[in-house]
């Protein structure tokens, strides 16, 4: 499966219905760091959705995030 951008929020309670564990569990994810999105002046818009952000995303699920530092 594969996402883009801030596009790995989209996983938040997606159920792997044959474990009943959450889809990205143990899986690594990438996308925009929450730092990233505070300095591009973007996360409070990103906040105001009301939706996760791609760290919390991870953690909340159970994933790690791995990041390219550029």
């Amino acid at each position: 499966m594969s996402s883009v951008c801030h596009g790995p929020a989209v996983f938040q309670d997606l159920i792997d219905a044959a474990t009943g564990e959450p889809l990205i569990k143990g899986k690594t994810l990438t996308g925009f760091t929450t730092e990233a999105e505070t300095v591009m002046g973007i996360q409070e818009e990103l906040k105001s959705w009301k939706k996760p952000l791609v760290e919390e995303t991870a953690e909340a699920m159970g994933a790690t995030c791995e990041f390219e530092s550029t």
